[in-house]
């Protein structure tokens, strides 16, 4: 791929986040700590202006550090959180339904209530 072909990285960058966006918008959570998952969102936000703006944040640093290494510390900031969101996350079960699914066992499903 030549450096101009960018369709790759918009579906895997933008598509990716348009997706989970959207998931979260238009979907009932299934865990708890939604808002884990909307800052690390956010962080793709700063992320991709850091990385926009590099040479303007190199130069109000002071050349101390630019747009796509401070891109970096949110990348980890941003993981951070979803790892901190799958270990606190607690399943949210459906008030109305009391056939909710637990789990899946070697006998099959295994059914709330069974």
């Amino acid at each position: 791929m030549g450096k101009e072909d960018l369709l790759l990285y918009l579906i895997v960058r933008v598509g990716t986040a348009v997706a989970i966006v959207t998931l979260l918008i238009l979907r009932q959570p299934r865990h708890t700590g939604t808002s884990w998952l909307a800052m690390a969102i956010l962080c793709e936000v700063i992320m991709a202006s850091l990385d926009r703006f590099d040479r303007e944040v190199f130069k109000l640093t002071g050349g101390l550090a630019s747009g796509h290494n401070l891109k970096h510390v949110i990348v980890g900031i941003a993981l951070g959180l979803v790892f901190w969101w799958l270990r606190t996350r607690r399943v949210l079960l459906a008030q109305t339904d009391e056939t909710q699914v637990m789990g899946c066992g070697q006998r099959g499903l295994q059914v709330a209530g069974q």
